[in-house]
């Protein structure tokens, strides 16, 4: 259990300071530190069929513009630049937001390394 001293916002009659609990606090103002087992894991499978459905859709986009000569329009050329920011946005960003769920289920009661993997993202969502 994390306690910190700090002042009171206003002086109170015997000014002295007031101990918080910093646990507490965060718990009160950002929602409980982990997830439970049942919603982690809903929510990492969740992330993979978007994740794999995202990668299949938007190379085949990209293999159908490619091969095909009609379809080299600038609209199609435009298409095609979207689908290849989304398998970055993809690649990039959900696979970094999956992995953190997948530290925070693989490091919930451990003392592996991969709970100071998680500790080290704390700040980065994954609280509720």
């Amino acid at each position: 259990m994390l306690s910190t001293t700090c002042e009171p916002e206003a002086a109170n009659a015997t000014g002295n300071a007031t101990t918080v609990d910093v646990d507490a606090f965060l718990e009160q103002h950002l929602g409980r530190r982990y997830r439970n087992l049942a919603e982690s894991v809903t929510l990492v499978i969740v992330y993979c069929v978007i994740f794999l459905t995202g990668i299949a859709g938007n190379v085949c986009t990209c293999i159908v513009i490619v091969r095909n000569k009609r379809m080299h329009t600038a609209t199609n050329y435009y298409l095609f630049s979207l689908a290849v920011s989304d398998l970055l946005t993809l690649l990039l960003g959900q696979s970094l937001q999956l992995s953190l769920y997948i530290f925070v289920i693989s490091s919930r009661n451990s003392s592996e390394p991969t709970a100071q993997v998680n500790s080290a993202f704390r700040p980065c969502g994954v609280y509720k």
